[in-house]
Order: C-alpha cells, then structure tokens, then sequence
C-alpha cells in the first residue's frame, strides 16, 4: 500500500512478533523514502518493478523473487533489508489483488468502480485513493498508538544521508484531509489486506527466525 503510515503499521506487528527493532521498520518504508529521496522515477528500481501478470491482473508489481533472490546472503544478517521485503510483498499484495477488487481499468485514463460500474479519470481515481489512505492512517495510529514524532527521530538517527533525512522528514508524517468517510476503501477489506500481508511476509521471516 502507498501510505507509509500503514507499512510501518503492519511492520510493528511484525516487529514484536519477531522481536525485531526499529531498524526493521526503517526498511520497511526505505523503498517509498528512496524514490522520495530522488525523484519519482525511481520507484521502479526502489520497488523492483516488473511489468507481468500477478493474481489474473496485468501491472507493473514489485519482482519480491527477484530481490530476494539478488539479496540471498544479506538478508537474513540485516533487519533493514527483512524490512525492505516486507515493504515489496504489501506493495505487490496491494496492487495486484486489493485495487483491483475496489476498480478495474477500462483503459489508461478511466477506472471503472466495481462497487457500482461508476467511471473515474486516473486523476480522479487515485486523489481519492489517497484521501482514503489518510483516512486510514488516522485509523492505524489510534489503534496502535505508534507516536510518528518518536519514530521519525529514531529514523533520522539511522541514516547520515541527508536526502534521506529530508525524505523522512517531509513524508513520514500524517497528511490532511477533508474527507470524513471513506470512499474507495473499507476497513474490513483493509484488514483482510492486513492479514494477507502479515501471512505472507511471516513465510519468509520464518524462514530466519523460526
């Protein structure tokens, strides 16, 4: 999922089910903070992007094999690196199977809703998806009582790059909206993206830690 907030949501739960530290949660949002870090055209190197078909949709998904593939020896010796799977396994979750329950793309510039056949310009379909997930994060925050200003300082205190620094500093936090209700996105159907990810995150952290 785009909102950082909710990475490190579904990344703490990891964290204390592995007794992991904070290092884990600083890889799990790295991939958003480096494209951020740079510019936007990065996220296809940062997320490990590959065009294909995943779950019966056509999109470009993070190639999770790939990188693990490409990280095989490092990954069990690093938390930020575990952190940084995690973060491409929710994103390839997200995209390929949870948008697509919510809409379908009739063609590069609408999305069609599934909950009613209403039609939306990219634009607008993806303004919308973004208020939603502050929406969202609001919800997280009070149900985990993460403290954002705390992690942020914990996250500044781990990188010396100051792109990085800046990109924390700018994006970690929790954004505004006007929206009240939700448009787009349920919170069962989050939670089920939730449980999703946690399962299939756990096959791989299993694999070091159990």
């Amino acid at each position: 999922m785009s909102s950082i907030i909710s990475h490190v949501y579904i990344g703490n739960i990891l964290k204390e089910k592995y007794n992991l530290g904070d290092e884990f949660l600083y890889g799990s949002i790295l991939p958003d903070v480096l494209a951020k870090a740079v510019n936007a055209q990065t996220r296809e190197m940062t997320h490990y992007l590959r065009h294909g078909i995943l779950y019966g949709v056509e999109g470009d998904f993070p190639d999770v094999e790939r990188y693990i593939n490409e990280n095989m020896e490092i990954i069990p010796k690093s938390k930020m690196l575990q952190g940084y799977v995690a973060h491409l396994i929710e994103d390839m979750l997200w995209f390929s199977v949870y948008v697509p329950k919510i809409a379908t793309e009739k063609d590069k510039n609408t999305f069609v809703l599934k909950k009613d056949n209403s039609e939306y310009t990219h634009d607008e379909f993806w303004s919308n998806m973004y208020s939603d997930y502050t929406i969202i994060d609001k919800y997280l925050l009070e149900k985990s009582k993460i403290n954002l200003d705390d992690l942020k300082n914990e996250f500044l205190q781990i990188t010396e790059d100051s792109n990085l620094k800046d990109a924390i500093k700018e994006n970690f936090k929790l954004l505004d909206t006007d929206k009240k209700e939700l448009s787009l996105i349920s919170i069962k159907s989050f939670e089920e993206y939730v449980k999703a990810s946690l399962e299939k995150v756990s096959l791989v952290l299993d694999r070091i830690y159990r």
